[in-house]
């Protein structure tokens, strides 16, 4: 049996850019992140390197929550199955 590896998105991701109106998001954005992984990363970059493009399958192997402070908004992604507990793997992409 062969084990796939999946190195964590927070290997990549740069949380000393988070601007310091949004600090306050920094712990949440953390622990959303401990559990999720990516693999078939592509990165791309505008010939005018004003546009940037991501793109990778993400697995997340355990319930996904972004609390918002101060608020009781929560964005969950991959909630607790009743049947079984099996990752979700989905195509992200973001584009700034």
């Amino acid at each position: 049996m062969t084990t796939n590896f999946y190195p964590k998105i927070r290997d990549i991701v740069n949380l000393d850019l988070i601007p310091g109106d949004f600090e306050f998001l920094r712990e949440s954005i953390e622990d959303a992140l401990d559990n999720v992984y990516y693999r078939n990363l592509i990165f791309q970059r505008s010939k005018e390197r004003d546009k940037l493009f991501f793109k990778a399958d993400l697995k997340i192997e355990s319930e996904f929550q972004l609390k918002i402070p101060g608020t009781d908004l929560v964005v969950r992604l991959n909630p607790p199955l009743e049947v079984e507990n099996t990752p979700l793997v989905t195509p992200g992409r973001l584009e700034l």
